[in-house]
């Protein structure tokens, strides 16, 4: 039988054990506690605001030797709930892990059909380049994620970063992606420095749009 006070300093050591683990919990929040979100992927449907990806820094303040850590989350802020003028962000979306977390992407939105398409982006440290490039798909009303079956036109295309993009949003639902990065945080097995790209990637949703999500067109062009 345990002494009193031999009870007592194991019930402050694993109290304090606890109380670590919980500070630990709080300095990797992805929502709630972090110093710094940047390069994420944005889109809007609806009364939501979609953030995908991206990188966070953890800690008071930013200096040379900060980590950047990838936000794994899908989540959104509600454009129609204000709590202080701030709209309110839930993370309670699916993101499987076999879908990628990037940064420097788009989100094409077909806002018809409540979806969303993750093109581009670049993996951090902690993750590579798959080995064939897929286009994935999320639907809003569902809220599962897709990968895309891409036709022969879009053979050849490859994942870039940090380029410019936009949707055509009327009854064409065109999304286009133009310039941005090739590198080793884009493609796997790249050799060399990155390679700024001059061409212009688009998407036709309106050849995905029945579920199962199967063909549509992504091509390229040079501009």
């Amino acid at each position: 039988m345990l002494s009193p006070a031999y009870a007592t300093t194991v019930r402050l050591l694993l109290a304090s054990l606890l109380l670590h683990g919980a500070a630990g919990q709080e300095i990797q929040d992805q929502i709630n506690n972090f110093c710094r979100r940047f390069a994420h992927q944005t889109t809007v449907i609806g009364n939501r605001l979609y953030v995908d990806g991206g990188l966070l820094d953890y800690g008071g303040s930013i200096s040379a030797s900060t980590v950047n850590y990838t936000n794994t989350l899908l989540s959104y802020l509600d454009l129609d709930s204000l709590y202080n003028n701030f709209p309110i962000e839930y993370a309670n979306l699916s993101k499987p892990n076999n879908v990628p977390s990037v940064q420097g992407g788009i989100l094409w939105a077909d806002t018809v059909n409540k979806l969303f398409y993750l093109y581009g982006g670049e993996h951090n440290w902690t993750s590579q380049p798959p080995a064939q490039y897929t286009l994935w798909a999320y639907d809003a009303i569902y809220n599962v994620w897709n990968d895309t079956t891409q036709d022969a036109s879009a053979s050849g295309i490859q994942s870039v970063s940090f380029g410019a993009g936009t949707v055509v949003d009327d009854d064409r639902a065109l999304g286009f992606y133009y310039g941005g990065w090739l590198s080793n945080a884009t493609v796997l097995g790249w050799n060399g420095n990155a390679l700024a790209q001059s061409g212009l990637v688009q998407y036709d949703m309106l050849r995905s749009i029945s579920p199962p999500l199967t063909t549509g067109c992504l091509c390229t062009s040079v501009v």
